[in-house]
């Protein structure tokens, strides 16, 4: 598997249905060790295959949990694209528990 390159340090506001109301794609979102981790899965158009995004944020402590930081990730995939949406979920996921584990190297969330 490899990577897709993007800064791994590019900060945006939180990520949601709600605030992005046209996107349509699958979405997974868990709590891991005090983090957040939203992936999203996009068909590469055409393809029939899947990549995928992961934001890791973190509440903010000054304003009773509202503030957040973020970062947005590109998890590595296999050569082509992921075969099914769910793969790309949880690849993505994992990826994001191994960057807060501190077992990807050049990865951390520590600045957030």
């Amino acid at each position: 598997m490899r990577g897709r390159p993007r800064s791994n340090t590019a900060r945006f506001p939180d990520v949601s249905r709600q605030r992005f109301p046209e996107f349509r794609g699958p979405l997974r979102q868990i709590k891991y060790k005090g983090m957040t981790l939203k992936a999203a899965a996009f068909e590469v158009d055409g393809t029939g295959g899947f990549v995928s995004s992961l934001c890791i944020e973190r509440a903010g402590a000054r304003s009773g949990g509202r503030s957040r930081r973020a970062c947005l990730f590109d998890p590595p995939c296999p050569e082509g694209f992921f075969e099914t949406d769910e793969e790309a979920l949880d690849q993505a996921l994992a990826f994001g528990m191994a960057i807060i584990d501190g077992e990807i190297r050049g990865l951390s969330v520590d600045d957030l």
